[in-house]
């Protein structure tokens, strides 16, 4: 009894460690801030034309919008990342059905080879009783025909 409780045990921390894992890349801990997570506030002044800004403001405009177009490459890069693992975990859930299916499919001619043989064989108990009766029948008109 003790031995199947430590076995239960072992194997419910196997499946939550490698669902932890799975799930979180192995921390409990929140993930780090992506491009995706990642707001860019403009301010106000950057709204100026370029001309009536400062050369600071210039400076600090032209690094706003490297890191704007850096975070957007990081997000196109993640998008597609995520497209093609979706691409991916479609295929698998595709033939994960497709097997599927296919084992469904065998189980079902199987149950329907194990009914035609049931069905045969009542129909073979139900042509054994009724040749039973008949010969019954033959066998007291006999004895009746011969008194």
């Amino acid at each position: 009894m003790m031995l199947v409780l430590e076995r239960k045990n072992l194997l419910q921390s196997i499946l939550i460690s490698s669902s932890v894992k799975q799930m979180m890349g192995g921390t409990l801990e929140e993930k780090k801030e992506t491009p995706l997570t990642e707001e860019l506030v403009r301010e106000e002044w950057m709204n100026k034309p370029l001309e009536e800004m400062e050369d600071e403001e210039r400076i600090k405009f032209s690094e706003f919008e490297a890191k704007e177009a850096l975070v957007k490459e990081e997000r196109e890069k993640i998008k597609k990342n995520l497209e093609i693992e979706l691409r991916k975990l479609k295929n698998e859930i595709r033939e994960i059905c497709e097997k599927f299916d296919d084992k469904l499919f065998v189980l079902y001619r199987r149950r329907l080879e194990y009914e035609y043989r049931t069905q045969e064989q009542e129909l073979y108990i139900t042509k054994l009783t009724l040749s039973m009766l008949i010969e019954d029948d033959n066998v007291s008109r006999k004895e009746y025909l011969n008194l």
